[in-house]
């Protein structure tokens, strides 16, 4: 049994964002070995330097070129989910009096610009952003680059500012973030390592597993379906989520149905719809399409953005053949983390696969996640500009 739960789905992940100034250090970090940890994201890290680091990666160490001759600062990262991330790099300063403790400049620096979030660049240090660097690199790779290191992407430019967008990292695996330079040293920021969005996978996900699982019939015929509506802060729809109303709305048939607005308490905007065409959710700064990625032709929305305490449930019950014993679904998520909310009235989302006596199945069978720590499982802000 395949339990499809969400309590008040609404739009966009806002979530808090931790940066923070780090003093310079200039102790050796010029292997794979001595790198700096990145132990979480999102991080950044001001007035960083290659200069006294060491030249030990060079061109034709896996994917570097020849923007990669100079002193190598490198920077190791293990991911405990899979995820997406961005780097970037903005080229300058480096020097002892870019940054220091406390959120202020050091008596070396007589012009010092204050660029938010603690990070304080000096500007009249001996890189300043007035001087002539050389084209510098970075790259990331899932080992070390002279010792059998794949290379997930790299860039070398003398424009100020260096990207590394859409790496799709996988958990457990250690992954190590070169910069250096054509030729000698200069000096860094560390300005983006966070979460970013990668393309949705294109090839077909398994076949159709019978039953309309995947709504291929063009209906929601097979599933059942029931929703809360009419909440108030004394009758909430959860936790254990509530869904006392039986039935899908608008109905089995129900097929791009309206995701209402704040306005609307419920009235007007669907609960459960089937979805088609080539669109994308208006909330997903156009990433996340209607229909998952795989050649379907249809998927299923549980939830609107209507104002109000409300919840939405589908369920489908089938036979587990040696046919179909490997089951695979893709969802896609989209919640609002509104302030102010204790964890039991944030958005949801949940899923339960049960046996036929109603017993969680072991390994997979139950995932939920909820508004307040989607970012720690992989979730990205969307800034629906």
């Amino acid at each position: 049994m395949r339990t499809l739960t969400h309590s008040k789905l609404l739009r966009n992940i806002v979530l808090p964002i931790s940066l923070s100034c780090v003093l310079f250090n200039g102790s050796a970090q010029q292997t794979c070995a001595t790198a700096v940890n990145i132990a979480a994201i999102p991080h950044t890290q001001a007035g960083l330097t290659t200069c006294g680091m060491g030249n030990d990666y060079d061109n034709g160490d896996a994917c570097l070129d020849a923007g990669f001759n100079g002193e190598d600062y490198v920077f190791s990262y293990t991911p405990t989910l899979d995820e997406c991330i961005e780097i970037q790099i903005m080229q300058g300063g480096g020097g002892p009096c870019d940054c220091v403790t406390g959120g202020a400049c050091g008596t070396m620096c007589a012009d010092c610009v204050d660029f938010g979030f603690g990070n304080f660049l000096c500007m009249d240090c001996p890189c300043e952003f007035g001087t002539v660097f050389p084209e510098m690199g970075i790259a990331i790779l899932d080992g070390c680059p002279n010792a059998g290191g794949t290379c997930i992407k790299s860039q070398n430019s003398n424009a100020e500012y260096l990207n590394l967008d859409k790496l799709a990292l996988q958990a457990g695996v250690t992954y190590y973030i070169v910069v250096s330079s054509s030729s000698g040293c200069g000096g860094f920021s560390l300005t983006k390592f966070q979460p970013g969005t990668c393309p949705l996978p294109t090839d077909p996900q398994g076949q159709e597993c019978g039953n309309n699982l995947g709504f291929e019939d063009g209906s929601l015929a097979g599933w059942t379906g029931c929703r809360f509506t009419g909440g108030s802060n004394a009758n909430q729809p959860c936790c254990p989520v509530k869904c006392p109303t039986a039935g899908l709305a608008p109905g089995v048939a129900a097929v791009n149905a309206p995701l209402g607005g704040c306005a609307n308490t419920g009235g007007g905007a669907a609960h459960h719809t089937r979805t088609n065409g080539g669109g994308t959710d208006p909330n997903t700064d156009g990433v996340v399409s209607v229909v998952a990625p795989g050649g379907r032709n249809n998927s299923v929305r549980l939830g609107n953005q209507a104002a109000g305490w409300e919840s939405e449930c589908m369920e489908q019950t089938f036979l587990v053949t040696p046919d179909n014993v490997l089951f695979t679904y893709l969802y896609a998520v989209v919640l609002q983390d509104p302030a102010g909310h204790a964890d039991h009235e944030r958005p949801r989302f949940q899923v339960t696969i049960t046996d036929g006596t109603g017993a969680l199945i072991g390994c997979g069978g139950e995932y939920s996640v909820i508004s307040a720590n989607a970012a720690a499982n992989g979730f990205v802000l969307a800034k629906n500009a």
